[in-house]
């Protein structure tokens, strides 16, 4: 099963200072507080993953000896998993995004040139041959 699916059944909740959030609205988050936000403590996924990860702090270091682990390790690791899933997802979408925006201003240049070269070429033509190319381009 997978980490999505654990979370569904386990009608897993974040807490955040919003609230309570479902797996589904942390996609919705930012990775790291917004500049622009008038907020102070704006909801990110990078203060709940520390909440998260902090939980597990708490609780101490996992027993490969005791037989009754913390009830509460199983579903802090999940969510924890969850977010380092999502802040991973998100953040290869904000690359992915940051070289489409590049390869297009490439193209973008590239297609200025282009233009500018095809001008210098008929610039460079002689007069008998623009009218002989207009001509067929009429025809």
């Amino acid at each position: 099963m997978d980490i999505f699916e654990r979370a569904s059944r386990g009608k897993i909740r974040f807490q955040s200072t919003n609230g309570l959030l479902s797996v589904e609205a942390l996609w919705d988050l930012n990775l790291v507080p917004s500049t622009r936000s008038k907020f102070q403590n704006e909801t990110c996924l990078d203060s709940i993953a520390q909440g998260v990860a902090k939980a597990l702090r708490e609780i101490g270091e996992e027993s490969f000896v005791n037989i009754n682990p913390h009830p509460d390790r199983s579903v802090l690791e999940l969510k924890l998993e969850i977010l380092k899933h999502i802040i991973t997802s998100k953040q290869k979408d904000i690359e992915t995004a940051k070289t489409r925006a590049a390869n297009a201003a490439r193209r973008n240049i590239l297609m200025d040139a282009l233009a500018n070269k095809q001008s210098e070429a008929i610039a460079g033509m002689s007069e008998e041959d623009i009218r002989k190319e207009l001509e067929a381009l009429s025809a």
